[in-house]
C-alpha cells in the first residue's frame, strides 16, 4: 500500500538520461517517490489516493529561483521606467506603507499564484519579517526564504537599524532553517551597490555561522556595472569575490545581464549559480543575459520570474517560453537554446542552484515528491508532436491541474487544498485599497 499513485501520464523525469516515460506511473509514500516506471509496472500497488494522469504530462515541480513576493500588490505598475527610476517612483513608495498585514497577505497571494501555475518551490528574496515564512508554511509551498539586506543607496527610512537586523536574522534562521522542513533560509544581500563592505563582511560571517548560501542581484543593469567600476575598480561579481563571498557558501547571482567575459569565467571557476529572469529584464529594459554562453561553459542556471512589480506574473510556463524565444531572437539563431535546456533551468537546474538537487528537480526514486500534473487536452496544446516543445511553447500555468509538494496534494483539479483562495483575494484587495487611501491622505 502506498499513499499516492499517479497512473497513466507521460512522465518527464528530468533525470540524467533525459528519460520520458510514456503511459507511466509514480508511486509516492509519505514525502518520497518510491517507484517510477511504465504503467504496467504499477499493477501490484494499492494506494490511498489514485490520480488519473491519462492524457496529461507529469513533471517535477517547477522551481522559481528568484521572487520578491511582497511585490504582489504592485501588479500593473508603470512599464516605461528603467530600474533606478522604477525603484524611486514605484517600489520605495510602496515599501513605506505601514500596514500590518502586507507581508503575510502579499506572500499568501503570491504563493497561491505560484502553486496554481506549477511552482512547487520558490526562492523568496523578501523583507525581513517572520510572517513571510509563516505564509509559505500555511500555503504548503516549499520555500527558501532569503531576507533582503541593504544599508546603502536605499532611502534611509527603509533601512532597519543594524542591531535589529542581526536579531531578526538570528530568529529567522533558528526558527525556519531546518534541513527536513519545507522552509529553508539563505542570506539575501540586495546588490553590491546597496551594501556596505562592512555589511557584506557580516554576510560572509553569517553564511559560515548558519551554513547558508548567499543570494544576490549581480550585474542586472549597465548602471550597476558602471557604478561598480567607478567605485570598486572592478565588475560587481569580481568585487564580491574580492570580499570572499564566493568562497563561504553556495553563491547565487541573480540576473547577470552585464557580466563581462572575465566574470563569466570567474562564475565557472567559483561554481557560482546563475538565475535568469528574462521577462523582468525585458520589462525594465535591462538587456538580455548571456545565458547560452554560460550553459556552454557548464555553469548552473536556474530560471525565475522576479517579482510581480517587474513582471506582473509568477507563471513559470510563460517564463520558460520567454527564455526560449528571447535568446533565439537576440542571437538571430534558433538553435542557440533548446526547449529541453529551458525546462532544465526550471527544474533540475533550479534545484542545483539552490543546493537541493539531491532532493528535488527530477522524478526519481528517493527524491521528494514535488510533482505537477499538466492537462494536455487543450486547444492551445493539442496535437502534441514533441512533448517538451509543446510544454515550453504551448502550455500555460493555468493548465496545471494537480500539484504535490512534499508528498502532500496541495492543488487538485485546480482547487487549493490548504488555504481559502477567495478569502485571501478578498483580504488582499481590502489591504490594497487601505494602502491607497493612506497614500492619498498623506
Amino acid at each position: 500500500m502506498v499513499d499516492i499513485l499517479i497512473k497513466g501520464g507521460d512522465i518527464v523525469t528530468m533525470n540524467k538520461e533525459k528519460k520520458i516515460i510514456r503511459d507511466g506511473f509514480v508511486a509516492i509514500e509519505k514525502d518520497k517517490i518510491i517507484d517510477v516506471g511504465e504503467n504496467e509496472g504499477c499493477r501490484d500497488y494499492r494506494a490511498d489516493k489514485v490520480l488519473d494522469a491519462r492524457g496529461k504530462a507529469v513533471l517535477p515541480g517547477l522551481i522559481n529561483t528568484h521572487v520578491h513576493l511582497y511585490q504582489n500588490f504592485l501588479k500593473g505598475m508603470p512599464d516605461d521606467l528603467p530600474l533606478v527610476d522604477w525603484c524611486d517612483k514605484v517600489l520605495y513608495p510602496f515599501c513605506r506603507a505601514q500596514h500590518p498585514d502586507v507581508a503575510y497577505f502579499s506572500n499568501l497571494l503570491g504563493n497561491i499564484e505560484l502553486i496554481k501555475s506549477g511552482s512547487t518551490c520558490v526562492l523568496n528574496n523578501d523583507r525581513i519579517d517572520l510572517k513571510i515564512p509563516k505564509a509559505a508554511e500555511d500555503a504548503g509551498i516549499r520555500c527558501i526564504y532569503a531576507p533582503t539586506l541593504a544599508d546603502k543607496w536605499v532611502p534611509g527610512d527603509l533601512i532597519k537599524p543594524e542591531k535589529e537586523v542581526e536579531i531578526l536574522i538570528n530568529k529567522i534562521f533558528e526558527r525556519w532553517n531546518k534541513k527536513e522542513s519545507r522552509i529553508r533560509c539563505m542570506l539575501g544581500p540586495s546588490a553590491p551597490f546597496c551594501c556596505s563592505e562592512e555589511l557584506l563582511e557580516k554576510v560572509a560571517k553569517w553564511s559560515t555561522k548558519f551554513n547558508s548560501g548567499i543570494h544576490m542581484h549581480i550585474a542586472e543593469t549597465k548602471y550597476e556595472v558602471e557604478f561598480s567600476e567607478k567605485n570598486f575598480k572592478s565588475g560587481p561579481l569580481e568585487y564580491v569575490d574580492n570580499l570572499g563571498l564566493l568562497d563561504v557558501g553556495n553563491f547565487i547571482a541573480v540576473h547577470c545581464v552585464w557580466l563581462s567575459r572575465r566574470e563569466i569565467n570567474l562564475a565557472k571557476k567559483k561554481n557560482v549559480k546563475i538565475v535568469h529572469c528574462p521577462k523582468s529584464n525585458m520589462k525594465l529594459g535591462s538587456g538580455v543575459a548571456p545565458i547560452p554562453e554560460m550553459l556552454r561553459k557548464g555553469i548552473t542556471v536556474g530560471l525565475a520570474t522576479d517579482g510581480a512589480a517587474s513582471n506582473d506574473l509568477l507563471d513559470m510556463f510563460e517564463e520558460m517560453r520567454a527564455a526560449a524565444l528571447v535568446h533565439k531572437v537576440s542571437k538571430l539563431d534558433p538553435s542557440v537554446i533548446s526547449s529541453y535546456q529551458v525546462l532544465e533551468m526550471a527544474t533540475i537546474g533550479g534545484a542545483k542552484a539552490v543546493g537541493m538537487e539531491d532532493l528535488i528537480g527530477s522524478i526519481e526514486v528517493g527524491k521528494k515528491a514535488d510533482i505537477i500534473i499538466v492537462d494536455l487536452f487543450k486547444p492551445h496544446i493539442e496535437p502534441v508532436h514533441d512533448l517538451v516543445n509543446n510544454l515550453i511553447y504551448c502550455a500555460k500555468g493555468s493548465d496545471v491541474e494537480t500539484s504535490i509538494i512534499d508528498g502532500e496534494v496541495v492543488l487538485e483539479k485546480g482547487q487549493l487544498k490548504k488555504i481559502d483562495e477567495e478569502e485571501v483575494l478578498t483580504r488582499a484587495m481590502d489591504i490594497s485599497a487601505e494602502i491607497a487611501r493612506q497614500d492619498k491622505a498623506e
